[in-house]
């Protein structure tokens, strides 16, 4: 079956989306390319959530983009054994009290 297929800038210009609070990428693999669709340094999403593992399986999925989302100025704060969840660090009062 062929999707047609749009990035995320487009889908926030499309949407005049003026901020971005929650970003949830679930593309079975394919989150470095959508994060590849995204310009990050016009549309901050505050917390960006992803797949980090590959589909049924437990390897890291997070190669291609983890280390990009923090040279962009985003730190990790969670892994839930499936997905890692990152804060822009301008929303660092945002990110939850260690326990």
């Amino acid at each position: 079956m062929e999707v047609p297929v749009v990035t995320l800038d487009a889908v926030i210009e499309k949407l005049r989306l003026s901020s971005i609070h929650l970003l949830a990428i679930d593309v079975e693999g394919y989150e470095a390319q959508v994060l590849d669709g995204i310009n990050l340094d016009i549309h901050r999403p505050w917390i960006v959530c992803a797949e980090a593992v590959y589909p049924s399986s437990q390897p890291p999925a997070d190669e291609g983009w983890r280390s990009k989302l923090i040279s962009l100025g985003y730190t990790e704060f969670a892994f839930d054994s499936v997905n890692r969840f990152f804060i822009a660090n301008t929303e660092a009062q945002l990110r939850p009290a260690a326990r």
